[in-house]
């Protein structure tokens, strides 16, 4: 539990993923990953503004998988 989070909110919280069931946790968990992907990929364009598409990628490939993702 969130140290910020009391635990009746918490209880709410977790009732509310039960009742959307495994279809909806995974619709939220998809929309995490995009939302993740996309400010990983803001960031490494604000480090690198100079860098084209290819390597923001290979950028965000190595921020997530590490280097050895990025050999070629």
């Amino acid at each position: 539990m969130a140290f910020d989070t009391s635990p009746r909110v918490a209880e709410l919280h977790n009732q509310l993923y039960r009742e959307m069931g495994p279809a909806g946790r995974a619709r939220i968990a998809a929309e995490l990953s995009d939302m993740l992907r996309d400010l990983a990929v803001a960031g490494v364009r604000y480090r690198h503004p100079d860098y084209d598409e290819e390597q923001v990628l290979a950028e965000v490939l190595t921020v997530f998988y590490g280097p050895e993702m990025n050999k070629r």
